[in-house]
């Protein structure tokens, strides 16, 4: 493996991370400091950056980018179809919102 595919792993596996913890839980200064990933569009051209990155070497790495280059061009589509409601995890107002285990458990017995 060369020097230049551990880089770009790295940055792949911290781009995945990051996103994946989005789906769950919004840190609080994600706005500030990446708020492109709170509308359609921004999140679609940072997947297809990501796909595009992916998009090279073995079969596998240049199926999954297409797929994820794929889903970045459909959240694009997304962005410019009116009517269409952000998810939770999108919304401004969702910079709170996580797992708290204490107050989902003091929610559920009050």
């Amino acid at each position: 493996m060369s020097f230049h595919a551990f880089v770009l792993g790295i940055y792949l596996v911290i781009f995945g991370a990051g996103i994946g913890l989005l789906e769950f839980q919004v840190p609080p200064k994600t706005y500030e400091y990446a708020s492109f990933l709170f509308s359609f569009a921004g999140r679609g051209v940072f997947y297809t950056l990501v796909g595009a990155i992916m998009a090279h070497g073995g079969f596998i790495r240049i199926t999954s980018g297409l797929l994820i280059f794929g889903v970045g061009i459909m959240y694009i589509v997304l962005d410019r179809i009116p009517g269409i409601a952000k998810p939770e995890n999108m919304n401004v107002d969702a910079l709170s919102m996580g797992f708290d285990a204490d107050a989902d458990i003091d929610n559920e017995f009050a």
